[in-house]
């Protein structure tokens, strides 16, 4: 399998209101995901005087991000206390210059077709067979990729892969410094599938966590960053296997949303600081899975504690936000293009390229 969809030179219309007023309204449907619905006038331009905008326009309007993680914010969900299982230990690693997502509220990406994005599971296993799960485990979890983000207009086709190598197995983040060790690159500089073009996800020990991905923004031109693009996954977190709260496949759902441009949602405190309008404010990460919880009560709305991007148990998990969908659209046009096939984009509405500097 070798799917590459590629972005072509077309330009990109985009529709840009100077000024409107929206009237929003929020709906949940039956797979627990937000969406709003707004309205705006029918004659923004007079025909024919639309500007058009390119994707590279709109790449150099990138603000800078008031907020970026340089290291994981620490739940241990181990049993016992000397032992380290970090909930999440992916880290924004970019340089504070480097563009990320702008923080936008009414970007709109309507596509004929779902953004495919290929996938590679490296299921890295023992010489004992520790951690080679059987196929049925990634097709279900790849089930529930498609079940969640297909919802967004996602899709993933997958390849597996099986290798038995100790050392790559065992790789990880290191306990004092939360940094991904020297045997997780070199395991993703060898195993490593055109990563351009395709997510790596490789299936480990993940020693000190149950995941760690890389942001879009992270890949520059550099070949070295391009061959450490991907996720890494506990094999334990997996749909059905033995990670206690934490199996039910959420983890690869909650790590894929970073690889696609997303923060946690407690990201800044009650600062607001993941960048997204309709995920309240949170002063910290929800531990288990809590009936409602309100850490920033100078602030309207509660924790969004079944979010795929808090910390909450997989039985928690249960939604995206419009705000984290548009998001995650504009990051994949941006900075994972050859998953877009232009001519399936209908349409993308932005607010103006001033407003967002």
């Amino acid at each position: 399998m070798k799917t590459t969809l590629f972005l072509s030179n077309c330009t990109l219309i985009f529709l840009l209101v100077a000024s409107c007023v929206c009237f929003k309204c929020s709906c949940s449907n039956n797979q627990g995901i937000t969406t709003e619905e707004t309205s705006k006038p029918d004659d923004v331009f007079e025909e024919g005087t639309q500007p058009t905008y390119s994707i590279e326009d709109f790449k150099s309007a990138l603000p800078e991000s008031k907020y970026y993680q340089q290291t994981p914010t620490v739940l241990n969900i181990s049993s016992t206390e000397e032992d380290l299982i970090l909930r999440c230990a992916s880290v924004d690693n970019a340089p504070l210059e480097a563009p990320r997502v702008p923080k936008i509220s009414n970007l709109r990406a309507l596509f004929s077709d779902s953004i495919l994005i290929p996938v590679i599971f490296h299921v890295v296993h023992s010489s004992t067979g520790v951690g080679k799960v059987d196929s049925v485990v990634i097709e279900n979890q790849v089930s529930l990729m498609n079940q969640i983000y297909g919802e967004v207009n996602i899709r993933f086709v997958h390849e597996t892969r099986y290798i038995e190598n100790n050392k790559y197995f065992n790789s990880g983040v290191n306990q004092s410094t939360y940094e991904e060790d020297d045997a997780s690159i070199e395991m993703k500089k060898e195993l490593r599938e055109d990563p351009e073009n395709t997510l790596n996800i490789y299936v480990t020990s993940c020693k000190n966590a149950l995941g760690y991905a890389t942001f879009p923004w992270d890949i520059d031109s550099s070949p070295e960053s391009t061959m450490i693009d991907g996720v890494v996954i506990r094999y334990t977190s997996l749909p059905g296997e033995s990670q206690t709260n934490y199996n039910e496949g959420k983890t690869v759902i909650h790590e894929i949303g970073h690889y696609l441009g997303l923060w946690h949602t407690f990201e800044g405190g009650c600062k607001g600081g993941d960048e997204v309008e309709d995920t309240p404010p949170q002063r910290s990460h929800t531990s288990g899975c809590p009936k409602e919880r309100d850490s920033c009560p100078q602030h309207n709305g509660l924790d969004p504690i079944h979010n795929y991007m808090d910390y909450s148990f997989d039985t928690c998990m249960t939604e995206f936000t419009q705000g984290q969908i548009n998001r995650m659209h504009w990051a994949v046009v941006t900075f994972r293009a050859n998953f877009v096939n232009n001519s399936d984009i209908v349409n993308l509405e932005l607010q103006p390229i001033a407003d967002m500097l």
